[in-house]
């Protein structure tokens, strides 16, 4: 007798089930995707215990005809393909008609709906796959659609579910994304009976990007606008002030479909790659409008992920689009200089009309930077000027490289010169600072040390909704960091104590590197932690400060680096300037 049997109908779904519905996120993407679909111009979310039990999607779109409420159930039930040609060029949010079956088959689901040629609404009532109920109901077109007890059929799936604020904080991105992907729709979010979010509606990406992540980065947005070869890529990048520690604050859309994309995000990140220190991530919202037939979007069961016919002109579409809305910002025109004249440059604060204001000043140091690190390269590549590392050391302890000098001064408000014997030391102040910084504060949170200042006034920090969650989730991670903290508002949070070692004019700073690095390495966010602590580049030093920071310099186990690898000393000698000078061949 053979072994091979065909599945029912139920258990098909809930295998289904396993590949679309993962957690309430999955079930609120692929329903809101629905609304989407159907014309919804108003949306309103609704969960409790993070979606686990209880989730209400209601929208004022098209509706669904009493005749088709039934069929809507059925595994591959669809208005949208009617064959596998359609697959080529797919113009909407799903496609598949697998949503419904399978949310249906692992959870307790009432569907109300009305189209506007109906005299009255239609509920079905249907549950574990179950059919229950179907009867008539007083409703405005619409649709309404009720999720209780998900997995509450299938334990093995239920037990892998999060707690209801990590499960509600997935529910929250979810949502924020589908909300930047479609301005054109008000979008309300409610949790546990407390609105989370509200999005006006009127098209206008950047009331949008305000709803979601605050008047800060709204008012920190450059506009990206650029056509080629039927492509057209629009949105917002944000001004370096606003990178983060990690991709968080990236959202790519293609035809208003939130996606993942690793040739675009590489295409932003390297129109970025000069002006960003590294581990440093652009702000972006941008849509990449394409003919549906270039894109492959069932290629995974979600959809987040898409395959490009085209995929080089794409890259070259964003690394040119955004490219040149940074240099519009960060222009540096040189001077001719006259002969025996220094080369001098001057910068260019202008900027097209519809790009936001930016802060010169900050321009101004970064270019500064860049230049900085020209710089640095013409001392890799010359010669007769060495690059110390740790294994050209010659042999001299700590205290030797650094004790025995004379402070010679400041060089551009941002290195140091010492002369030892005869050898000149050039030490960058930024990095020696963060390399002290970082080995303090390693040593005091691996001892359980790091010992807290209470603020006299308290710094309020706007979070978006997911963020909010992830501090709460962390919260003692956060505590032996040296950092209390508490909720102010629904968006926000107050920093009471900082660790004794940052300056609170840092607090901000730090503390929102520290929490966008919760989920690496302790030692990731300690890195970035000592970096938003230290003295900056361009910033002018007395004698004294010189000397403290030497001194702290010379007690570390390794001075030669910061957290980050760059390195904090470069050594010349006396030697290698006479000979430059021809004192001697």
């Amino acid at each position: 007798m053979g072994k091979i049997i065909i599945l029912d109908e139920n258990t098909a779904n809930q295998i289904a089930a396993g590949e679309v519905i993962e957690r309430p996120s999955s079930i609120i993407k692929e329903l809101v995707e629905n609304s989407i679909d159907a014309n919804a111009t108003i949306i309103r979310i609704e969960i409790i215990k993070g979606g686990i039990s209880f989730i209400r999607i209601t929208d004022n779109g098209d509706g669904i005809a009493k005749d088709d409420m039934e069929m809507a159930f059925e595994r591959h039930g669809t208005s949208k393909i009617k064959s596998a040609n359609d697959l080529s060029h797919i113009d909407t949010m799903g496609f598949r008609g697998e949503a419904l079956a399978s949310v249906a088959s692992v959870a307790d689901v009432t569907l109300i709906s009305k189209t506007k040629d109906d005299k009255t609404g239609t509920s079905i009532h249907i549950k574990g796959g179950e059919f229950q109920t179907l009867r008539n109901v007083a409703k405005e077109p619409g649709t309404t659609i009720t999720v209780r007890s998900l997995f509450y059929n299938t334990p093995a799936r239920f037990k892998f579910l999060k707690n209801d604020t990590t499960e509600t904080r997935y529910c929250n991105e979810i949502i924020n994304k589908i909300a930047l992907g479609n301005p054109k729709i008000a979008i309300s979010f409610i949790s546990n009976k407390k609105e989370l979010l509200q999005t006006p509606g009127d098209n206008q990406l950047v009331n949008t990007i305000y709803a979601i992540y605050g008047k800060q980065i709204a008012n920190s947005l450059f506009t990206v606008q650029s056509t080629n070869e039927g492509m057209t890529l629009s949105g917002y990048v944000g001004k370096q002030t606003i990178a983060r520690g990690n991709r968080a604050h990236q959202s790519i859309f293609i035809n208003h479909r939130a996606i993942k994309s690793i040739e675009i995000t590489k295409a932003v990140e390297k129109a970025y790659e000069s002006t960003l220190m590294k581990g440093r991530f652009p702000f972006f919202v941008l849509n990449l409008s394409i003919n549906p037939s270039l894109v492959d979007v069932n290629v995974h069961p979600a959809k987040l992920e898409v395959r490009f016919s085209n995929a080089k002109e794409i890259f070259s579409l964003v690394y040119r689009a955004v490219k040149a809305v940074i240099e519009k910002t960060n222009t540096i025109y040189y001077q001719q200089p006259k002969e025996d004249t220094p080369k001098t440059f001057s910068f260019n604060s202008k900027v097209n009309e519809s790009t936001p204001t930016y802060n010169p000043t900050y321009v101004e140091k970064q270019v500064f930077h860049d230049q900085m690190k020209q710089v640095k390269e013409q001392f890799k590549q010359d010669p007769i000027s060495t690059f110390e590392n740790e294994d050209e050391k010659i042999k001299e302890n700590v205290s030797e490289i650094i004790g025995n000098y004379s402070i010679i001064g400041q060089l551009f408000k941002t290195y140091v010169i010492l002369q030892r014997k005869d050898d000149i030391l050039l030490l960058d102040q930024h990095a020696c600072h963060e390399r002290i910084t970082y080995e303090k504060l390693l040593k005091k949170y691996e001892n359980h040390t790091l010992k807290k200042q209470l603020l006299m006034v308290p710094i309020e920090v706007r979070l978006t909704n997911s963020e909010l969650n992830l501090v709460f989730d962390n919260k003692e991670k956060i505590e032996k960091m040296g950092f209390e903290v508490d909720q102010f508002s629904e968006h926000s949070i107050v920093i009471r104590s900082v660790p004794t070692d940052i300056l609170g004019d840092n607090a901000r700073d730090v503390f929102i590197s520290a929490i966008d690095n919760l989920n690496k390495d302790d030692h990731e966010a300690l890195y970035m932690m000592a970096c938003k602590n230290s003295i900056k580049a361009n910033h002018k030093l007395s004698h004294e400060e010189i000397r403290e920071m030497v001194s702290l310099l010379g007690e570390l186990t390794n001075p030669f680096n910061c957290p980050h690898g760059r390195p904090t000393i470069i050594k010349m000698t006396k030697y290698e300037l006479e000979k430059r000078f021809k004192r001697i061949v």
